[in-house]
């Protein structure tokens, strides 16, 4: 067995973590800045940080759901901060998925029952998007293959 390496993408949720973080900042600032004027003006304040707020917590969201940590230790996936461990021949399903919607990420998307839940979603570190379309990676392919080929060799129990 080899070292486990990431095949999961931090950037996506960490830039719109840090943007919320930034917002919340910007919107405390200028709070902060209609108070301490020659004439306080409270509502300007509480309108400037209730906006930031509302923006922070905007941004904050568009990473949740995504699975930060995802290790591929050859015969198993290593998923999240306790590295839950998913043998590649217990996984039922291997999907890319793009979203229709604007404001979402194409991701990959795992089914199996040996992780809480039955899915769990990540951003491949090899994601390229274009304007139009958003190719499957090859880290996703080269992973549904695998799983394939491990669910083939090995009977699954029940």
């Amino acid at each position: 067995m080899h070292d486990p390496r990431r095949i999961s993408s931090l950037k996506f949720v960490v830039v719109t973590r840090t943007l919320a973080a930034a917002v919340l900042a910007a919107g405390s600032a200028l709070a902060f800045g209609q108070l301490v004027g020659e004439t306080a003006h409270v509502d300007r304040a509480l309108y400037a940080l209730g906006g930031g707020l509302i923006a922070a917590i905007a941004l904050w969201f568009f990473g949740v759901g995504y699975t930060l940590v995802v290790l591929d230790a050859g015969d198993a996936l290593l998923v999240g901060r306790k590295r839950t461990r998913v043998p590649l021949r217990r996984i039922t399903a291997v999907s890319h998925t793009v979203p229709t919607m604007r404001g979402g990420r194409a991701y990959t998307e795992i089914t199996t029952p040996a992780y809480p839940g039955g899915t769990f979603g990540y951003i491949p570190r090899d994601l390229v998007t274009g304007f139009t379309s958003v190719p499957e990676p090859p880290s996703t392919t080269d992973l549904r293959e695998r799983v394939e080929r491990a669910r083939a060799s090995r009977p699954s129990p029940p």
